[in-house]
Order: C-alpha cells, then structure tokens, then sequence
C-alpha cells in the first residue's frame, strides 16, 4: 500500500463525515520515515461519492476495477469500494466476488473492512477451502496497521502470522508483550526438540528482545541470556542490536572485554561480529561531529 493511505482501509464513514485522527502506526511511520503523501484527489472525490452508493452501484464499479487490474489507483479505489460493501452487505459481497471470479485480492479487502465493524462474523464468513489460512493471514495484516485490538482477537485464534519489520509489530510488542511471550513459548513447546531452532517462536522472541532493550537494555539481554537455547541467541542478538542503536558506545566496550555475558555470545556464530561493525560505525558517525563542536 502507498504511503499516506492507511486511511483507505478505515470503514467510509470514519473516514468523510467522521474523520478521526490518523491510527498510531501511520503517525509513527510517518514520523520515522517521510510525511505521508496527500490523497489523490480523484480518489478522495470518488470516497465521497460512494457514500451514497447502493449495492447495485458497488457491483458496477467492482466490475469495472476488475476489468482494469493495472490501473495505479485500482486497489484504493478497490479498499473504498470494500469499506462501502461491509457497511451494506458484507456477505453478499463475497458471493458477487465468487461469482465473478475475484482473484482473491478483493475478498480479502473486503474481510479486513468487515472485521473492522463486526471482528467475529468477519472470522467466521472467511470461505472453507486451501485459501482460508492465506486469507486469515492476509487480513490479519492488513488489521496489524489498523488495529492492534482486533488483530489480537484473530491471532489469539491462529497465531500463524510471523513477526517482520513492520513497525506495527514493535508497537503490538509495547501493547501485548506478555501475552505475545506465552504465545512465543507455546509456538517452542510445539517444536520438536530434536528440530533445531523454531524459526516461529525464534522471530517472536527476538521481537520481544528488542521491546524490552528500548526500555532498559541491560535486564532485556539478562531476559534473552535465559532463554531457550533454540531461541536464545537470536533474541540476545535482537536486544544488543537495539542497545548498540540508543549506546554504541557501551556496546563497543562490552564487545571488547571480559564480558561474561557478551563473551559467550560472541563465540555463537557471527552475531559479535555484525554487531561490532554496527557499533563501531555508530560510534565513526558521532566522533566525525566532535571537530564540529
């Protein structure tokens, strides 16, 4: 999705009407990255006219959409037209996409603007088949940007959704961190012992490490140390590379001494490495500002 346009995925009376503020993960994004970018006018002029729109009217503007599949502005005019057809006819939509061989796309655009108003019959309308796990995943983030609330009530059901570097999961980590552990926990005690490290579990974990160092850096790599030690490296790794983000300097020190802590995590693998380059170009960056001063 485009920059600026996490809006196109509230239902269409919250956005023109009822405009409300802009979810949390959009401002964070922008703030870290670049401003998001003003809405096509012609999209917005098209918002404003499906508020109107009857269900015969959304049929007529689906097909066409999907007689245009490479039209730049086809999958926000796509997410308007879902928002619409949740508020008047959610399931009946679904079949009109059956029926006209939608690739997929649009139902599952539809499904995340369903949940949004009705999280339950939302979960419960997704169509029975192979595609249902890829739907459950596909919506659920889509809700992951939206709203952290409602993504929680789908992954408590399917925790199959494997962290990223989506911003939205750090913020879900601050939010849920307790519960996301027990899930991480459950997804290892499923693991095999003899399966070597869970990638799942694994990438959950190291998630957490790094929640937990933005706020006290030291007791997070203490927390990761007593892990599993399927899982133990990656997320002592996660935490030092967030300490070595907010104090390179401190890293840089600790990975050139007696360290008990780092010593044995340098003799893991590469982790020490990496992380040392990260740290000493850190710290090149802030000593090329010291003749400045």
């Amino acid at each position: 999705m485009k920059p600026g346009y996490l809006w196109l995925l509230l239902p269409l009376a919250a956005w023109s009407g009822y405009k409300t503020a802009p979810p949390k993960v959009a401002q964070a994004v922008s703030a870290k990255k670049e401003p998001a970018a003003a809405p096509d006018p012609a999209v917005a002029t098209w918002a404003s006219q499906l508020e109107k729109a009857n269900v015969a009217d959304l049929e007529k503007q689906f097909l066409e959409l999907l007689a245009h599949p490479d039209s730049p502005d086809g999958p926000d005019r796509m997410n308007l037209l879902c928002a619409r057809w949740a508020e008047l006819d959610p399931a009946g939509a679904l079949a009109f996409f059956k029926a006209n061989k939608d690739p997929g796309s649009a139902r599952q655009r539809l499904l995340a603007q369903w949940a949004l108003l009705d999280s339950e019959a939302a979960w419960a309308a997704i169509p029975p088949g192979q595609e249902r796990d890829y739907d459950r995943e596909a919506v659920m983030r889509m809700l992951l940007n939206e709203d952290r609330g409602i993504f929680m009530q789908w992954f408590r059901k399917n925790p199959a959704v494997i962290p990223d570097d989506d911003l939205a999961w750090t913020l879900l980590a601050e939010s849920h961190g307790k519960e996301l552990e027990q899930i991480a926990k459950t997804l290892l005690e499923k693991a095999a012992p003899g399966d070597g490290p869970s990638y799942g579990a694994g990438k959950f974990f190291a998630l957490l490490a790094k929640s937990k160092a933005a706020r006290d850096p030291a007791a997070a790599c203490q927390w990761a140390a007593g892990l599993d030690p399927r899982v133990r490296d990656g997320a002592l790794h996660a935490a030092l590379q967030q300490w070595s983000e907010s104090d390179p300097q401190e890293i840089w020190k600790r990975l050139n001494s007696d360290d008990p802590l780092l010593g044995s995590y340098k003799k893991t693998g590469s982790h020490g490495d990496s992380l040392g380059g990260r740290s000493s170009s850190a710290l090149l960056g802030r000593t090329r500002c010291w003749p400045c001063r």
